[in-house]
């Protein structure tokens, strides 16, 4: 298990003062990202091997959000790496080692000059040691897309918020999101599948939909293409 300690910041708590939703993934996406660069299988080496990894889905549980200044222990593991796809838990935990936020995830290793999926590098999957599962019950990843939903304003793909690949970051779908949910809805449990990747210029129109646990967003091309389907389960 890889794992680094923070303290949670102002510019990471929702109104409430407690960790945001965009700040668990932003947290999360930090603690992978740390564990490949220390053991030298970062952003820089897999460019270098015109490879990345995307992710496919997010499953989130919120078990208590840390608050404002709270002392929280970040933990990832990878607990299966078969043929092109890698698996990875996430946690966040109190000071007595309690988890507070659990996450199951799903990844895939791409070809850059192809732009598919390829099977893991021999190295890479020497390199990460797998570690057993979270024991818990997780939902399937693809998410259900409501018939009928609001559309909201467009928005339009800038250089704020794209990552190193160039296109949009994932976790700027789930701060986008945010802008959708009402003030008094607690998020207790989330889950994020990534469709399609968005470039620069792109247009995606958020469409809301309420459903009986929750919410769920969708991020639409004019075109009906999905690139992103967040759904908000209440706590």
């Amino acid at each position: 298990m890889y794992s680094f300690d923070s303290r949670v910041r102002y510019s990471e708590v929702s109104m409430r003062g407690e960790l945001s939703t965009p700040g668990i993934v932003n947290y999360f996406q930090d603690c992978s990202t740390f564990q490949s660069e220390e053991l030298g299988r970062g952003d820089f080496w897999l460019k270098e091997q015109n490879r990345f990894w995307v992710i496919n889905s997010w499953q989130v549980k919120i078990l208590r959000r840390p608050k404002l200044a709270e002392n929280i222990q970040i933990c990832t593991w990878p607990h299966s790496l078969k043929g092109m796809f890698g698996e990875r838990n996430f946690c966040i935990r109190d000071e007595e080692g309690r988890d507070l936020i659990q996450a199951e995830t799903l990844w895939t290793y791409m070809d850059v000059e192809k732009m598919r999926p390829t099977k893991i590098d021999e190295d890479v999957m020497a390199t990460y040691k797998l570690e057993p599962a979270i024991e818990a019950e997780w939902k399937g990843r693809k998410i259900s897309v409501p018939k009928e939903g609001e559309a909201k304003p467009p928005v339009v793909v800038g250089t704020g918020l794209l990552d190193t690949n160039g296109h949009v970051n994932n976790g700027k779908y789930v701060l986008l999101a945010m802008e959708y949910v009402p003030a008094d809805f607690e998020i207790g449990a989330f889950r994020v599948e990534y469709r399609k990747a968005a470039w620069p210029g792109d247009v995606m129109i958020p469409v809301v939909s309420e459903t009986p646990e929750g919410m769920v967003i969708v991020f639409k091309s004019r075109q009906e293409e999905i690139f992103a389907v967040i759904e908000l389960e209440r706590g």
